[in-house]
This record gives C-alpha cells, sequence and structure tokens, in this order.
C-alpha cells in the first residue's frame, strides 16, 4: 500500500491508497472530529465494463483490510479510527517545496493535488 497525503489549493486533504492505476482509491475526511470516507474512481486508463463489480468493490475490502493491519487494529474498529491517526502512516517524502501545479495554456484547473506532508 502506498499512502500518499495531498491537499489541493483549497486546503482540503486527501490520503491516496494506491499510485495512479486502473482504479484510484483515497481517504477524505469529513467534518472536525476525524471522520473520514472511502471513496474510488474507475481511472481514464480503464476500460472494465462492470467496474464496480469486478474491481472496485474486490479492492475496497483488501484496502481497507491492509489498512486495519498496518494499524493494528480490527477491520470493525476502523472507520472509528480518527483521520489525523492515518495520516501518521505517511513516509515523509522529499516533495519539492517549490512545486507548482501544471496548467496547460489554454485550459482551465479545477482541481488538483499535490503531495504535502501531515501537518497533524
Amino acid at each position: 500500500m502506498l499512502l500518499t497525503y495531498c491537499q489541493n489549493e483549497n486546503g482540503e486533504e486527501q490520503l491516496f491508497l494506491l499510485p495512479k492505476a486502473t482504479l484510484e482509491a483515497w481517504l477524505r475526511p469529513v467534518g472536525p472530529d476525524g471522520a473520514w470516507v472511502y471513496e474510488s474512481q474507475q481511472a481514464e486508463i480503464d476500460l472494465t465494463l462492470d467496474f464496480e463489480k469486478v474491481k472496485a468493490a474486490p479492492v475496497r475490502e483488501l484496502l481497507l483490510d491492509e489498512l486495519a493491519d498496518k494499524l493494528g487494529v480490527t477491520r470493525d474498529v476502523l472507520p472509528t479510527v480518527p483521520f489525523a491517526e492515518i495520516i501518521k502512516l505517511v513516509a515523509p517524502t522529499s516533495a519539492n517545496r517549490r512545486q507548482r501545479r501544471p496548467r496547460g495554456r489554454q485550459q482551465t484547473l479545477t482541481r488538483s493535488w499535490m503531495v504535502v506532508e501531515p501537518q497533524r
């Protein structure tokens, strides 16, 4: 499991659970109490017709099981672990502090995520 903590230009946080591939999966904090939600989507390069059944559901189970194992908790306790505790699993990065969000000449940037160190 490759954990990558990111923030966008609005300060919103996401913890990506996988490198970019045919499935994009992440955790996103919801509310001030440390609650979080698992989200995923089919990557643009994936052509699986029944994506939810074939990839999304099985991978979700594997990722959440592995995350619970890394945290040393059971799967039924995992939803109660605060987001701030989960991001402590992120290894320090060598992300360039001066990195810029990519933007083409004629493109409008709607949302971009930058790798940053967790500040909690």
